[in-house]
């Protein structure tokens, strides 16, 4: 059972408890007191026990001697049978409603007693690196939960503090980085271009100049990392329109590798940051490429699909033949510098990392599915934009 449950059933079990003790206790007052000042005129006095006693108590009524006296003390006893029978069922149907209505209102009590955990563990549901931002700050009184969302607000104040503080490092050592790798590019690229340049010479500097670049997309891939992690600024666009701009741009590479793409766009209006999707969109693509089957194939597809908020998701889809994936390594996929087992090719691992970065960055995700003839499935979910839902 849920605590909103547990404690409503504790608020409501105490009071029903509390109810048969009062009405335990009102039978009691009723029969040593009540019963006692209504037919006997004192709720001090002990009742008489003897007939004898009654009549002397009260000399009045001494013409009920004999059998109207014992009828008049029938009577006395069926009315005062009578009298805590209807007070018991009526006590009795009162403790229910009373309960009832305690249920409710511990129900209500308890949900709003509540409510800051439930804040708070909707915060922690919705946190990544990129929303580190958010806090719970929450009003009311200084108790135990208040301390509990502080604790947590302060947790949120380290991590970001950290995670700032690594983006930074990472961005700043790439920058740092292009300046003497540009440098060095230079110099290699004017020695290739002298006439007289020895052919050992071209070997090495095309050799230097191979390592340059493979550098250069490492650079850029952290340096994409870093800010797809960061606070992004969105924009409503069609999906399937960076999806196709995507595809045109390494339209050369797919004739280069002899493969057959088929495509299936509908207009799908997401919100997100049109340079990040369009990273994500080549880095796709770009893995379907260089990991796929000598003259092999690839399978786009961008669809909406909505959702039980009559809101919905941006759909995309990259499938790919190549080398047999062991689906123990598919999460593997998505670390950065991983490649998965026998996966071979030009880039540096950071393909993956970066899409699942930049999805994760726009609120969606990127999952990856092993197929059994070898090859990947991959699907790329990105939230509607406003205007849509």
């Amino acid at each position: 059972m849920s605590i909103r449950l547990r404690l409503t059933l504790q608020y409501g079990g105490a009071l029903f408890a509390a109810g048969l003790v009062q009405l335990a206790l009102l039978q009691t007052f009723l029969e040593y007191n009540v019963v006692r000042f209504i037919f006997f005129g004192s709720r001090r006095e002990p009742l008489p026990n003897r007939l004898d006693d009654f009549l002397e108590k009260f000399p009045i009524i001494e013409e009920f001697r004999g059998a109207r006296l014992q009828e008049r003390f029938a009577f006395v006893e069926e009315t005062r049978d009578g009298m805590q029978q209807e007070l018991l069922i009526l006590s009795t149907i009162a403790v229910l409603v009373v309960g009832a209505v305690a249920l409710l209102l511990g129900w209500w009590l308890a949900g709003r007693a509540l409510a800051p955990i439930h804040q708070i563990s909707a915060l922690a549901g919705k946190i990544s690196a990129g929303t580190l931002s958010q806090r719970i700050e929450l009003a009311g009184p200084n108790d135990e939960l208040r301390e509990l969302a502080d604790t947590f607000d302060l947790m949120l104040d380290r991590l970001q503090a950290s995670f700032d503080s690594q983006r930074r490092f990472i961005a700043n050592a790439s920058h740092e980085l292009r300046t003497p790798m540009a440098i060095e590019r230079s110099i290699v690229e004017v020695e290739l271009a002298n006439p007289d340049a020895s052919d050992d010479l071209v070997r090495v500097g095309e050799q230097i100049l191979a390592v340059q670049k493979r550098s250069e997309r490492l650079i850029d891939g952290l340096l994409t990392l870093a800010h797809s992690e960061e606070q992004v600024q969105m924009q409503s666009l069609d999906l399937a329109e960076v999806t196709n701009s995507g595809l045109a741009m390494l339209q050369p590479l797919v004739d280069a590798s002899n493969l057959r793409v088929s495509c299936d766009l509908k207009v799908t209006e997401v919100s997100g940051n049109p340079t990040l999707l369009d990273r994500l969109v080549l880095n796709l693509i770009k893995n379907a490429v260089e990991y796929n089957k000598p003259d092999g194939w690839i399978e786009i597809r961008v669809f909406p699909i909505a959702n039980q908020d009559c809101n919905g998701d941006g759909i995309l889809t990259v499938e790919n033949p190549g080398a047999v994936v062991d689906p123990a390594d598919l999460a593997g996929l998505f670390e950065p510098f991983t490649r998965g087992q026998d996966r071979i090719g030009p880039g540096v691992g950071l393909g993956l990392s970066i899409a699942h970065a930049v999805a994760m960055a726009h609120g969606g995700s990127l999952q990856a599915e092993a197929r059994p003839e070898g090859g990947l499935y991959l699907t790329v979910t990105i939230p509607f934009s406003a205007q849509q839902a």
